[in-house]
């Protein structure tokens, strides 16, 4: 409970601004150390049925009901949306559960970078730390963390047929590519805890939540950080239509995403001073880095059709759907405890290259199918397709406030395709043709309806331009860094540079992108921040 001083106003020892991944662990971490904390999430409460049903999420990402929703601009362009979680637990509630920790030479390179202590082998503990590994721990996986993880098998002809051709092609067959080697193609590996998706709210909050150290405040939009004399004092924020204002004793945390949390920093002040200025936002930190060095995946999505009809599709008849929702929701079985995803893999398009630069997977739906019911509602044509993700593209952008109004979201520009990143996509499109023209795959295709991958670098590069687009995995824009580096937001303690008591963690730290889907990195991040914020609390009590 909140402690109320004369003024009247609610008090806290930590106050978490966003209740994704980040938010979670830390809000989690801390009532575990004794601390009374405030847990501010902008979005609803996770009681969408959809949410925890696995194969649902593609539904949840056409509904928009619990996302963010940014216009994604590239030079002045707008090339589609940017989605990110609205709901307590975050992305984590909505994404699509693949679970990659990414490759270890992504945390090597940050600590040649500056940052000491975030090697693969120190990182190593955190991301052992927040899993529960259907396996059991390992010197490489964790057995009893908040976060379960396990392998997603999807029982279809195309599962099989699609690992055959990949291997058929040349790539080796990875049982575990968390493991000691990334390379290789296998089942996903998902956060599912016996049939429904274990999400970070799940993992980390919601058993602890009915303790009273943890107080949530859903559909709470933070306007400003209160900071005086070089400090953060408390937040602003807005719930109801009435604005709020509550005190923490400790620390500001932000962990309200790549997106909100340079926002708001910005318009509390801490930013580029010509930014800040020109919206006439008093300069609090003069920190040039905030909303810069937005990084996030390219890709892109190659879809095919199927000579016969997949599981998926045999599902969709709706009398045949409304048992499958019955059994997911009764017995957490059947096709909605699975994941749509039936396969995954991390290919090398060079190599001399250190780490693998592309992750492929395979997903058993056509983007158009819907529920039928033969002779009343007609079905689709049944499809596929498989998505290739570069991991690291070059290309880097930037947030832009609109005003100084903070209901108004930032305008997001994307970095602009760098030729580098335009050849890995081509080599993309050889890789995928290499494992779809297999034999294994030929009983899977229909080749009179399958697209004609261009052949010749013109032709290839004028479909790649047509057909890229980003994934949903901002970061870098509150880029952490040693103290030396002008261009740093953060310091390796998470701490904003220039202000006490005030610390953001969440994607936006992230140096750049790391090898694969950046929620597993975030969680360990998070993990690792609270042991810092921990620190500090117990020396001070």
């Amino acid at each position: 409970m909140p402690n109320h001083p004369s003024d009247g106003l609610p008090e806290y020892d930590y106050i978490v601004v966003g209740a994704g991944a980040a938010g979670c662990v830390i809000a989690r971490r801390l009532a575990d150390s004794g601390a009374r904390i405030l847990l501010l999430e902008v979005g609803e409460a996770d009681k969408d049925w959809r949410i925890p049903l696995p194969f649902a999420w593609p539904d949840l990402l056409r509904r928009k009901r619990q996302h963010w929703i940014y216009e994604n601009r590239v030079d002045d362009r707008k090339t589609g949306e940017l989605l990110g979680g609205k709901v307590l637990g975050g992305s984590s509630s909505v994404n699509a559960l693949a679970f990659v920790r990414g490759h270890k030479t992504d945390y090597d390179g940050w600590e040649a970078q500056g940052l000491k202590g975030y090697g693969f082998a120190d990182v190593l503990h955190y991301f052992r730390r927040m899993e529960r590994w259907e396996e059991g721990a390992s010197a490489l996986r964790g057995g009893d963390g908040p976060i379960s993880v396990a392998r997603a098998y999807l029982p279809d002809p195309l599962t099989e047929a699609f690992l055959a051709g990949a291997e058929s092609a040349g790539h080796t067959l990875n049982d575990d590519y968390n493991g000691a080697e990334q390379d290789g193609f296998g089942f996903v590996q998902a956060t599912i805890r016996q049939g429904r998706r274990c999400s970070a709210f799940d993992g980390y909050i919601r058993q602890k939540s009915s303790s009273g150290s943890i107080t949530i405040e859903a559909g709470a939009r933070a306007t400003r950080i209160e900071i005086s004399a070089g400090r953060a004092r408390g937040v602003h924020y807005a719930q109801n239509g009435r604005a709020k204002y509550a005190r923490a004793t400790g620390e500001l945390i932000l962990s309200g995403g790549a997106i909100q949390s340079p926002a708001l920093l910005m318009l509390s002040g801490i930013g580029d001073p010509e930014v800040l200025r020109a919206h006439a936002i008093r300069v609090q930190a003069p920190l040039g880095g905030v909303g810069r060095n937005l990084q996030n995946h390219l890709s892109l999505a190659v879809r095919f059709r199927r000579k016969d009809t997949g599981t998926i599709r045999r599902h969709l008849r709706y009398d045949r759907l409304a048992i499958e929702l019955a059994r997911a929701r009764l017995f957490r079985d059947g096709l909605f405890s699975m994941l749509p995803t039936c396969a995954i893999g991390f290919a090398r398009t060079d190599p001399g290259l250190a780490a693998p630069n592309l992750q492929i997977s395979c997903t058993a739906v056509a983007d158009d199918a819907r529920p039928y019911l033969p002779f009343a509602v007609p079905h689709a044509p049944d499809g596929f397709s498989i998505r290739a993700m570069v991991l690291r593209p070059s290309a880097s952008g930037v947030l832009k406030l609109v005003n100084s109004d903070p209901s108004k979201d930032p305008v997001v520009q994307q970095g602009k395709n760098a030729p580098a990143d335009d050849q890995t996509l081509a080599e993309a499109l050889t890789t995928i043709e290499a494992i779809t023209s297999r034999p294994a795959m030929a009983n899977i295709i229909d080749n009179r309806a399958a697209p004609d991958i261009p052949k010749g670098n013109d032709a290839r590069h004028a479909y790649i331009s047509r057909n890229t687009s980003y994934l949903h995995h901002p970061c870098g824009t509150c880029r952490m860094g040693a103290a030396e580096n002008p261009n740093a937001v953060v310091l390796p303690d998470f701490s904003v540079r220039g202000i006490e008591a005030l610390r953001v963690v969440d994607a936006s730290v992230m140096p750049g992108l790391v090898g694969g889907n950046i929620y597993a990195c975030v969680t360990m991040l998070a993990e690792k921040a609270s042991d810092e914020i921990i620190a500090k609390f117990r020396r001070q009590i």
